[in-house]
């Protein structure tokens, strides 16, 4: 495989990632408004938790191939660290509520600072940092790229509203921040801006990601027509350097060695 295609059938598993990430957080909000739902939003919820882990992680793996091959060490690095956000997306749901007890039992200064702390360290769990993160990545990775710099810079601005949001959020709504007064618990309450944030960026991931995806494919047919014609000129390289003595360069080095052996005393 060429580098490019390594980067499409990355951008594919993401791009599927995503897919599965707005069509259950859209269930989610739809589930506000029937309760019946409630029973396939766990599911679905559950499904896409490992599905998004199992691809994710191949996805980033399948990247650092493609720099391992092309011998780029610094890009290669940047893959581990996103292997390493998914990793820890998945260990923190096993450890987050012993945490969150022990912080939460805090007051005062202290205590408003382990609220928002907890707002951080859930929201850097999650799939939704983490798409920001690679749209982050993308940018510099594909800076050359001007037709791919808007949607994975609209994904990285979108983002980051998010997890702003989200951060702030779960600090008054989940952790009860209440001592920073009622103006700023009444403009980070609002779950509808909240999910409105979360499938907008997920949304625009699906775009991005789709892009992207496109953009390697039509890069991997023309490296693909360069390998191929670096092998053929390779097998006619070969060919010139027959065994049956036809090879050019040998030609002169056979004739002598073969005189030399007949005692001819060159």
């Amino acid at each position: 495989m060429t580098k490019s295609e390594y980067l499409s059938s990355s951008a594919k598993l993401l791009l599927a990632c995503s897919v599965l990430l707005f069509l259950s957080n859209a269930m989610v909000v739809a589930g506000d408004f029937y309760e019946g739902l409630l029973p396939a939003v766990d599911k679905i919820s559950t499904f896409s938790f490992y599905a998004v882990l199992v691809m994710g992680f191949l996805a980033f793996n399948g990247e650092g191939v493609a720099y391992k091959h092309t011998r780029e060490p610094a890009k290669r690095r940047k893959t581990r660290i996103l292997k390493a956000l998914v990793l820890f997306a998945f260990f923190i749901r096993f450890i987050k509520v012993p945490v969150e007890n022990l912080l939460l039992k805090a007051d005062g200064g202290i205590g408003i600072f382990t609220r928002l702390f907890l707002g951080f360290f859930n929201t850097a769990a999650s799939y939704g940092f983490l798409l920001t993160v690679v749209a982050l990545w993308y940018v510099f990775r594909d800076g050359g790229e001007k037709k791919l710099f808007v949607a994975e810079a609209a994904v990285f601005f979108t983002g980051t509203a998010y997890n702003v949001y989200k951060i702030l959020n779960y600090a008054v709504t989940k952790y009860s921040l209440t001592a920073l007064g009622d103006l700023f618990v009444r403009a980070f309450s609002s779950s509808d801006v909240l999910h409105a944030l979360c499938l907008a960026e997920f949304g625009l991931c699906i775009v991005m990601l789709a892009i992207v995806a496109k953009h390697y494919d039509t890069k991997a047919i023309v490296e693909q027509e360069a390998k191929s014609k670096a092998v053929r000129k390779l097998i006619t390289a070969r060919k010139l350097y027959s065994p049956d003595r036809f090879g050019l360069d040998t030609l002169e080095d056979d004739f002598l060695l073969e005189n030399y052996d007949e005692g001819s005393g060159l």
